[in-house]
């Protein structure tokens, strides 16, 4: 992922946690935890590295990001996963079936 697409997360997670000011410590909060969301959602999702590219697409993966990230602004990490379980599961089975296809190939 390049810095552009990060950014563009950063805008997304700003305007889905309703933070419409800015100054320099809630903007390195909010990149710290798009950071730390992009490695626990790919984690949890079985992605390979070059598949963190999905995040700045429309789907359920840039969804799961934007939710952990609200979670996370939040303080409330660990209820992220419980509340989303079946979400992770069904984006989990996606990328399972993609590997799974290319293992065969």
């Amino acid at each position: 992922m390049n810095e552009e697409e990060k950014e563009k997360l950063i805008e997304a997670v700003k305007r889905d946690c309703k933070i419409t000011w800015s100054n320099s410590e809630t903007e390195k909060e909010i990149e710290e935890k798009v950071e730390d969301s992009i490695e626990m959602v790919a984690h949890k999702l079985g992605m390979h590295e070059d598949e963190k590219e999905d995040f700045t697409k429309p789907g359920c993966a840039r969804t799961l990001l934007l939710k952990r990230c609200w979670y996370a602004w939040n303080k409330m990490e660990n209820e992220w996963e419980p509340n989303y379980r079946r979400e992770i599961i069904t984006a989990r089975h996606i990328y399972e079936v993609k590997h799974g296809k290319e293992d065969t190939e």
